[in-house]
């Protein structure tokens, strides 16, 4: 029973042979662990290309702003890092800015250089816009669907591990979304309050405002245009899990 009950544990922590690309709907999928997915010069990068096959890539050609590769990791493999002061990757490509307004999940490996403040990982416009993204706050963690106001939290006690912060959303007219660290979800939210604008472009790192810089390392993105389901989030997120060393609770 024993040797049974390991064996099962390890198949459901571990998926055989996973590949985010298996599932349909991937429509952006950045891996700091593939050095061939990242543009740069000396370290600085100017572009974090997108494994999806849909060219959603995200790019930085102003120097001073370019997170850099090669100079950290997350258990044991190439992080990309973030200053927390003006570092910012962009996607401007219509398929990626579509998935602004439907169903989505989203997954980001990232982790802390500091325990306080508001930091965004993924987001489309400005603090306070009731803009699409998802940011770790003090207490929080936190995700927003751009339709329509709202946002979804999860309280957290902030640490400089790696995690698994996400969200996931029905895409509704006033929809049922949720942001969730490594397989705990926070609260639903379903808004119908007033529509906010959608937005011509996706950062990664920071809001477009220079509020909320992103501070620490981010090693995997992954968005898809539909809700997973919940087989599906724990296949990603265990796939995570065993490449990042993050925390899973299987949903």
């Amino acid at each position: 029973m024993l040797g049974l009950s390991l064996g099962i544990t390890s198949i459901i922590d571990k998926p055989s042979g996973f590949n985010p690309s298996t599932l349909s709907g991937l429509k952006v999928w950045l891996d700091g662990s593939d050095s061939s997915s990242i543009i740069h010069s000396s370290g600085a990068v100017s572009q974090w290309s997108d494994k999806s096959g849909n060219a959603n890539h995200f790019v930085q050609a102003t120097s001073p702003n370019q997170p850099t590769t090669n100079t950290r990791t997350l258990n044991g493999k190439n992080a990309l890092n973030f200053d927390g002061n003006s570092d910012m990757l962009s996607c401007t490509n219509a398929s990626a800015l579509a998935i602004l307004t439907g169903q989505c999940t989203v997954f980001c490996v990232a982790s802390r250089d500091v325990l306080t403040g508001d930091y965004t990982l993924l987001t489309s416009g400005g603090a306070g816009t009731g803009a699409w993204g998802v940011s770790n706050n003090d207490t929080s963690a936190n995700a927003r669907q751009t339709t329509q106001w709202g946002v979804s939290t999860l309280p957290v006690t902030n640490d400089l591990l790696a995690h698994t912060i996400g969200m996931h959303t029905n895409g509704a007219t006033n929809p049922s979304n949720r942001v969730f660290r490594d397989g705990i979800f926070g609260g639903t939210y379903s808004d119908s309050g007033s529509t906010v604008t959608v937005a011509t472009l996706i950062n990664l790192g920071a809001v477009n405002t220079g509020f909320g810089w992103w501070d620490g390392a981010i090693g995997e993105v992954l968005i898809f245009n539909r809700a997973l389901s919940n087989t599906e989030l724990n296949n990603v997120g265990n796939y995570l899990k065993s490449k990042w060393g993050t925390l899973w609770t299987n949903v």
